[in-house]
């Protein structure tokens, strides 16, 4: 196994393990789940060393996708893993901020292969018609168009907090609108109005960056009339 194969498997059982948790808990994050007491069930089905699923867990953990909610070592999913998940699931054939295109697609692939039936407590199984439900993306062109957009634009953000991080909002959007490319503005700009402005919402993974990305597409709108 190379250098890219290792950090593809990393990356995809770390996938593995936050859609766990969202296909589990679903909207109720406020809840948990003792990941030790499914970690055996867990590796043996997914064919991943406890080491890794544990060194996955970990990692979830110290970026803030997944959090402990009580005392007795259950842990839960967070607001910006469900975006994580819900990223993918809309749009599999784009990275997002944590999980390549790569990971995901290693994942998707094993859903789609066959049947799998994953106990995870007394009351939980996840079977395969829940899985495929939840891959049952929407794939028409303005979502797609959207999914580009706030992706680019995230990433101009993210380039330009590297090389000065005290950036005003102002400035942060003069920056991207000279950047982007005025064919994909455009395009913004149709699918906008055929999809409606709260879609912006839905692919911005990072927090911080929704008031200035929404606020840069709007004025795309607004420039156009």
């Amino acid at each position: 196994m190379n250098d890219r194969e290792i950090v593809i498997r990393k990356e995809s059982n770390r996938y593995r393990i936050l859609k766990l948790f969202y296909d589990v808990l679903g909207d109720n994050r406020y809840s948990g789940i003792d990941f030790r007491d499914v970690l055996s069930h867990f590796v043996q089905e997914q064919e991943m060393s406890a080491q890794e699923a544990e060194s996955a867990l970990d990692y979830l953990l110290d970026e803030a996708l997944l959090e402990s909610v009580a005392l007795d070592g259950e842990t839960s999913i967070t607001h910006l893993g469900i975006k994580e998940i819900e990223a993918s699931i809309r749009y599999p054939d784009h990275s997002t901020s944590h999980f390549s295109e790569q990971a995901i697609q290693v994942v998707i692939q094993e859903v789609i292969m066959g049947d799998k039936f994953e106990k995870i407590s007394d009351s939980t199984i996840i079977n395969r018609s829940s899985v495929d439900s939840a891959f049952n993306v929407n794939t028409s062109e303005h979502t797609k168009t959207l999914a580009e957009t706030t992706a680019e634009i995230q990433e101009l953000l993210k380039q330009l907090e590297k090389t000065n991080s005290t950036t005003t909002e102002a400035e942060q959007i003069t920056y991207v609108n000279i950047a982007t490319k005025p064919e994909l503005k455009q395009r913004a700009i149709a699918a906008l109005k055929e999809g409606g402005n709260t879609a912006i919402d839905e692919f911005i993974v990072d927090n911080k960056y929704l008031k200035v990305v929404k606020a840069i597409i709007q004025g795309w709108l607004q420039s156009n009339g």
